[in-house]
């Protein structure tokens, strides 16, 4: 979404990804993009200030495991969902640089996220809407993976969760290396 739509960032409601299992090496058919994407949304781009970006990302922190957490692109964050509300979202990036809380961004989501679904009303209220409808999801990612060939999913270190203060647990740091083009799905 964040390359199709040209956005600055991007998010998907985990309730919108319709799958539980991974997908096996090989190729990826339309069908099973569309058992991915089952439910008929469309693109928003939005013009979002970053003090709203955190907002947002601070609920994302409060929705893991449910539907209303947020698969990230363009953006990095550090969650901390034992802070209070307002506190669980730090160490903010946007396109590597930190988040300027007055800066607008240029933010693409599915269209239910735009409407304040899942609890996202800062969404509706106080994002700018540029365009309603930017595109369909499923054949963005339909023509990204046929621009790429071959790719090789790795977890690329978007997000990352604290360890409450006096845990004695250590946050693993990020990965170091990029998400390769190797092997993998490929639609047809």
């Amino acid at each position: 979404m964040e390359e199709g739509g040209k956005c600055d960032a991007a998010a998907v409601n985990g309730g919108a990804i319709r799958i539980d299992d991974r997908i096996p090496p090989g190729a990826l058919t339309r069908h099973r993009v569309a058992e991915l994407f089952l439910f008929p949304n469309r693109l928003s781009r939005l013009r979002l200030r970053g003090k709203t970006l955190a907002a947002l990302l601070d609920r994302a922190a409060g929705q893991r495991g449910r539907g209303g957490f947020l698969h990230l692109s363009g953006v990095q964050v550090a969650y901390a969902p034992w802070a209070a509300k307002g506190r669980r979202a730090r160490e903010i990036r946007v396109g590597g640089a930190r988040l300027d809380p007055d800066r607008d961004y240029t933010f693409c989501t599915l269209d239910y996220l735009a409407r304040g679904g899942d609890g996202y009303r800062m969404l509706a209220s106080e994002g700018a809407l540029i365009e309603a409808d930017a595109g369909d999801p499923q054949e963005m990612l339909i023509g990204l993976l046929r621009r790429r060939g071959r790719v090789s999913p790795q977890v690329e270190g978007r997000i990352r969760f604290l360890p409450p203060p006096g845990s004695g647990a250590i946050a693993p740091p990020p990965p170091a290396r990029p998400i390769s083009r190797g092997r993998g799905p490929v639609v047809k």
